[in-house]
């Protein structure tokens, strides 16, 4: 209904430098003639047209705000009446089409009150993964939204030599460690290893805890290296660094999975 609590609600969230997503076929141009809330100018997207059952596929377009979209598409399975056309209204972007008549189906637009908006007249959960992926969207929607988790102060990155051993064999790994800060960095760092039954090792932690400090922006490289007990069982691993202070304040963790077994 328009300026119903709940729209007028969205709207006030927008302005007030909220994120939002909204979805569907006759949200954008039938509803508003028909007494709904006209979400349009809120989002940057002018109505075109009604729409029909034509929708099979998606296609992303070329622009600034979404880039990675602009090469992605999809097949469309999902509901499929009155997918109405909708336009941009500058500063907005047009980020989907129809694949089949390049219908305009998907805008994006960066508020002025500090906030996203993304409008499509598309179900999200009608996009058949295939080359791209729905997660592949949401990755790119989440990345438009800046709503990304905010990178460590200190980052830990493990590259194993290999992922398949013999007891008695040596495993081996490079580790990064990165100061993203602009300030000196001090925490400790310890390696532990989870056994096939998915217990911790009773000689945890197998390495550490060492005291580090990296100073601003500074990167350590290294290699470490552990020799497999003749008497490992055999079986799936993980290996895991952490890094952080005690008593239970963790900055980051990177893992890596390996396997003893008896190789030819």
């Amino acid at each position: 209904m328009e300026n119903s609590a709940q729209a007028l609600a969205l709207e006030s969230y927008v302005q007030g430098g909220g994120n939002l997503y909204m979805e569907g076929g006759e949200v954008w141009y039938w509803d508003p003639i028909q007494g709904g809330h006209d979400f349009g100018p809120l989002f940057g997207i002018d109505a075109l047209g009604d729409g029909s059952g034509d929708l099979y596929s998606v296609s992303g377009q070329a622009n600034t705000l979404m880039p990675e979209v602009g090469t992605m598409s999809w097949s469309y399975v999902g509901e499929n009446s009155w997918i109405d056309h909708i336009g941009p209204i500058a500063p907005a972007e047009l980020i989907f089409r129809n694949s089949s008549n390049s219908d305009p189906i998907g805008v994006a637009m960066e508020q002025t009150y500090g906030g996203h908006t993304f409008g499509t007249s598309f179900e999200f959960g009608g996009l058949a993964d295939g080359q791209y992926t729905k997660s592949d969207l949401m990755t790119a929607i989440v990345e438009f939204f800046d709503i990304l988790p905010p990178e460590p102060d200190v980052t830990i990155e493990l590259e194993p030599d290999a992922t398949s051993y013999s007891p008695g064999e040596t495993l081996g790994y490079d580790f990064t460690l990165t100061n993203t800060t602009q300030q000196a960095q001090s925490f400790y760092g310890i390696a532990e290893v989870w056994l096939p039954n998915g217990n911790p090792y009773a000689g945890n932690p197998i390495l550490g805890p060492i005291y580090v400090t990296l100073q601003p922006g500074q990167v350590i490289q290294g290699h470490r290296t552990h020799q497999i007990p003749l008497t490992a069982p055999l079986g799936a691993y993980t290996y895991r660094v952490t890094i952080g202070l005690p008593p239970n304040t963790i900055i980051d963790q990177d893992e890596f999975d390996f396997d003893v077994s008896l190789l030819d």
